[in-house]
């Protein structure tokens, strides 16, 4: 169990224990996701992927999420699973530094049961390229609407000593990511990300 999730007595074991269920869905999950990845190499991914660097993705996604406090933008890695880039509006949306994303796989800050969620949902071969932003009509807007999900994230605020959960709707799109330049471009999806306000727990 990571020290910063450590508590006393009954708290302790109880915590270690759904720390240890929740590590064993999400492994379960990413098991299940790279099968799924396997499965799809057969199939063909959307074709002309635009590549951009995160100079790029920043401004591509800006004019999405300006006006919007409750979105963000976030680019994972499909190789690694690693957030290349996300946008500074999670600062404000969960009330933390941005360096909390840092280095980390997006699936980490989600509820475990939505990570095969996740997973299911930006499978290569099923996303459609950036480039469809810039035509969007509405046709191809009622779409995307369709290739959207459900899913909850969370940085690892405590309310009660349990984790409390926002609930968001994710628009993925494909995309080629260069990290540093001189590195070569990595397969991403890219996310628009909205928070769902409902009078339900998430």
């Amino acid at each position: 169990l990571p020290a910063d999730k450590k508590a006393k007595g009954k708290a302790s074991t109880l915590a270690t224990l759904k720390y240890a269920l929740r590590s064993v869905k999400q492994v379960k999950a990413n098991e299940e996701y790279y099968q799924l990845l396997m499965s799809s190499e057969s199939q063909p991914c959307s074709v002309n992927v635009p590549s951009y660097t995160m100079e790029q993705v920043e401004g591509i996604t800006s004019e999405y999420i300006v006006k919007n406090a409750d979105m963000f933008a976030v680019a994972v890695s499909l190789v690694s699973g690693k957030i290349l880039y996300i946008s500074n509006q999670v600062a404000s949306i969960f009330h933390c530094k941005k360096d909390a994303f840092s280095d980390a796989k997006f699936v980490e800050f989600l509820a475990p049961h939505d990570v095969s969620v996740f997973h299911s949902c930006t499978t290569p071969y099923k996303l459609p390229p950036w480039s469809v932003c810039s035509r969007l009509d509405s046709f191809t807007q009622e779409c995307m609407e369709e290739k959207s999900f459900f899913c909850r994230v969370s940085v690892g605020k405590h309310h009660e000593n349990e984790i409390r959960y926002q609930p968001f709707r994710m628009t993925p799109y494909l995309v080629k990511v260069q990290e540093q330049q001189g590195t070569e471009s990595q397969l991403c999806c890219l996310l628009l990300a909205e928070r769902v306000h409902s009078g339900y727990e998430a």
